[in-house]
């Protein structure tokens, strides 16, 4: 059978705490249909149409305020319950609340779905029993009108002083005549419908006397029997007269039978009742349970009527289950299901189950009574436990994924992170956390962007996906891959944002290392073919340049072959002659280029053996002495104490030295200063650091430095650099150039330790050697 849905009402201005609560009640049972107004004028409005089961009231709204709006909405609907729902932790408003007529008095801060879903299903089982209460006592109330005692007040001298109304509805006696005070008159129509009038005459005539008749009867000709109570009217044990009170007990029989009926009301409601409900004596004896009670524990209930609670309790809480039973008679309250406590019960075949138990104190003729409500919440706890070990597989497998969750509640700006997302932020899960706390956490280069997605997912209400950086409270920088997404109300309004952060940092390094290996697989592959080109063109070169050379010295020699004192003549062989220099610094330079290019095409040739880096350097530098005084630059050199031990061919290191130096003092300004820094690296690796106050290199030329021919001098060859790297590379060490414009760059030479140096055997020159000249 499917259960109509209960109705709630909510009057609350906050769109996320009516999200919230609507999210709670989301998948109860039974279902839950929640109306939400944000005044309290529109609650009240729709109160007038329809009645719910149930009010969930904030009382701080903005029509209305504090006790007031409790006030005002028990005015109007007395009868219908009402849950306090407040931002406000104070005891004394929950009292104040509670004394205007709320039923539960709920703080925001603490709610939950449990808390939720118990307080409004105590709420509403005390509802219908007030209810129940009131229709029963309704009852009892028109019961006791139509069958109420009719009251006649005799002094002593028998004379009637006194009545009450319903004395005369019951005799039918004029009321005017009543207070006339003619005795005679009176007695005459109070005897004229008795049957035995003498006896009631012979009855009000004893009450000089002081003589009680505590119960009699008293029949009327019309058939009418009252029961007729007479106790003395004293005061100070001086007994004034009698008060007799009459009961028509005619009705009687009818009012036992509605009794009986209620009784077999209240006996059914006690059945059909969900939950195993059991009632015991201040003794702990067991004295009504319902069926619901048999088949949860297995006993019949006649097994249970009459026997100890214990029965019903586990052995190990036995023995102090009934001090726990007397300290509860002793200040009798009610208590809530579920309180935090974990119960368990006892069946009759002896195993356990997991139970929730509201007490209720009953308070009777015979002395206090206790009501348990008891409830079997095994299925509640596997659930439970479901639900903690998806989390908990949830937990493990971010953090396997390194991947942690977050939940941003905009009305609140609060901020939950899962425990994964502490770790990737390097954070203490008892760190509370805010936008601001987050905003600092990030990379101070990119929270300007971070700053922007956020905002424009605002703006645009669509997820967004991309990543940063973060630098966590230890200083190591992190690379985060963030994804997310906005909820907003119907309304359109922007209620959370919820989302995930996955730590990408080796992943990126990867990337970046495939990616820079495939830059320098490609230009390792540039580089060799161009090294086939240049090996190519310095042959073809070479030749030509070969017999420039040698018909030059041919002309020379002619030219001194020829001596002459015509001054004509010898002002052209003078003019040869300069041409011919001019040409010689031409060729000159030709073969330098060509030694360049023989550099670039050929291996790392020569032998290699083991040197102090410092040396090396130190024997390098004054070579440079003439450029470094020409443009006017410092020199700086800090070096190890300890030797920088390296296998490499001397020679070659010291070009490299050298091409690194002097580019360093070209383009520093006078007066500056070229650093070189000689150590060892975070793996002991030796390292030289060239550093000068240039205009730096541009980020997008940086990875062409080293390119053959590429070249920032208007009258230089672009060929230093790479065959630097070129040396560097077959010695098994890196270069590379760092730089901020407008700052200097500084290039990193780095070598391997000796035993790690490559075994490269010299090859045979690719490139033939310039051909001698001819002799004279």
């Amino acid at each position: 059978m499917v259960r109509p849905p209960v109705r709630l009402l909510l009057i609350e201005d906050n769109p996320g705490d009516a999200r919230l609560l609507e999210n709670y009640l989301s998948e109860v049972d039974p279902p839950y249909r929640l109306t939400w107004r944000r005044r309290l004028d529109e609650g009240l409005d729709l109160l007038h149409k329809e009645e719910p089961d149930l009010v969930l009231l904030d009382m701080t709204l903005p029509d209305s305020t504090g006790v007031k709006t409790v006030e005002r909405l028990r005015a109007e609907h007395p009868d219908l319950p009402v849950i306090i729902l407040s931002g406000i932790e104070d005891p004394r408003l929950a009292v104040e609340a509670m004394r205007a007529g709320a039923a539960d008095y709920l703080f925001k801060g603490a709610l939950d779905r449990q808390l939720v879903t118990r307080s409004i299903q105590y709420v509403l089982e005390r509802a219908r029993t007030e209810s129940e209460l009131r229709r029963t006592n309704a009852l009892l109330a028109a019961t006791l009108e139509a069958t109420a005692d009719g009251v006649l007040v005799f002094d002593k001298e028998g004379h009637v002083e006194g009545h009450n109304r319903q004395f005369v509805e019951l005799w039918g006696l004029p009321e005017a005549l009543l207070e006339s005070g003619d005795q005679d008159r009176i007695r005459e129509l109070l005897l004229a419908p008795l049957s035995e009038p003498e006896t009631f005459r012979k009855r009000t005539s004893e009450t000089s006397k002081g003589h009680v008749v505590s119960v009699d009867t008293i029949r009327f000709k019309d058939g009418r029997i009252f029961e007729c109570y007479i106790n003395p009217h004293k005061v100070d044990d001086k007994v004034l007269g009698q008060v007799w009170s009459f009961r028509d007990v005619t009705g009687e029989r009818a009012a036992r039978a509605a009794l009986e009926a209620e009784k077999e009301r209240f006996r059914g409601l006690m059945e059909s009742a969900p939950d195993a409900l059991v009632i015991v004596d201040h003794g702990g004896k067991i004295v009504l349970v319902n069926q619901q009670t048999e088949k949860l524990f297995g006993y019949s209930r006649e097994e249970l009527i009459g026997t100890e609670i214990e029965i019903l309790v586990p052995p190990r809480y036995a023995k102090r289950h009934p001090r726990h039973r007397e300290e509860y008679v002793a200040d009798p309250k009610p208590r809530a299901m579920g309180l935090g406590l974990d119960l368990a019960a006892l069946r009759k075949d002896g195993s356990e189950f997991p139970v929730e138990i509201a007490l209720s104190p009953i308070q009777t003729d015979q002395g206090l009574l206790i009501a348990s409500a008891i409830r079997d919440v095994s299925e509640r706890k596997r659930i439970e436990e479901e639900i903690r070990r998806s989390q908990q597989l949830l937990q493990e497998a971010q953090a396997i994924a390194h991947i942690g969750s977050w939940e941003w509640d905009i009305p609140t700006n609060s901020i939950a992170w899962s425990e994964e997302l502490y770790s990737i932020y390097g954070l203490d899960q008892s760190v509370p956390v805010d936008f601001e706390t987050f905003m600092r956490l990030i990379h101070p280069d990119e929270r300007e962007l971070v700053d922007k997605v956020v905002k424009d997912a605002f703006v645009a209400q669509h997820e967004f996906s991309f990543d940063h950086r973060i630098v966590r409270p230890s200083g190591e920088v992190r690379v985060l891959h963030g994804r997310g997404r906005v909820e907003t109300d119907d309304a359109g309004n922007t209620l959370r944002m919820v989302g995930t952060a996955q730590d990408v940092t080796e992943q990126k390094q990867a990337e970046d290392a495939i990616e820079e290996s495939h830059r320098l697989m490609a230009r390792n592959e540039k580089l060799a073919a161009l090294g086939t080109l240049i090996a190519g063109v310095a042959h073809e070169i070479n030749n030509p340049l070969a017999f420039v050379k040698s018909n030059e010295q041919v002309v020379d020699t002619l030219l001194e072959r020829h001596a002459t004192e015509d001054e004509e003549l010898l002002g052209l062989i003078a003019r040869i002659r300069g041409l011919m220099r001019t040409n010689k610094g031409g060729v000159e330079r030709i073969e330098a280029i060509v030694r360049s290019l023989r550099q670039v095409a050929r291996p790392s040739s020569g032998e290699r053996k083991e040197v102090d880096l410092v040396e090396i350097v130190r024997d390098t530098l004054p070579v440079l002495e003439p450029v470094r005084r020409e443009q006017n630059v410092e020199l700086v050199v800090e070096a190890d104490t300890r030797p920088l031990v390296v296998r490499v061919n001397p020679t070659e290191l010291s070009q490299v030295v050298l091409n690194l130096v002097k580019n360093a003092l070209e383009v520093s300004p006078p007066g500056g200063v070229v650093r070189i820094t000689m150590v060892a690296d975070g793996r002991g690796r030796p390292r030289v650091q060239v550093e000068d106050q240039g205009p730096g290199v541009p980020e997008d030329q940086r990875a062409q430095v080293f390119d053959p021919f590429f070249t920032t001098k208007s009258n230089g060859t672009g060929l230093g650099l790479s065959i630097s790297a070129k040396i560097v590379e077959s010695h098994g060490g890196d270069i590379m150039c760092e730089s901020v414009p407008g700052s200097g760059a500084r290039f990193v030479l780095t070598l391997p330790h000796p035993e790690d140096a490559p075994k490269v055997e010299p090859e045979a020159d690719p490139l033939p050697t310039l051909p001698r000249a001819a002799e004279k």
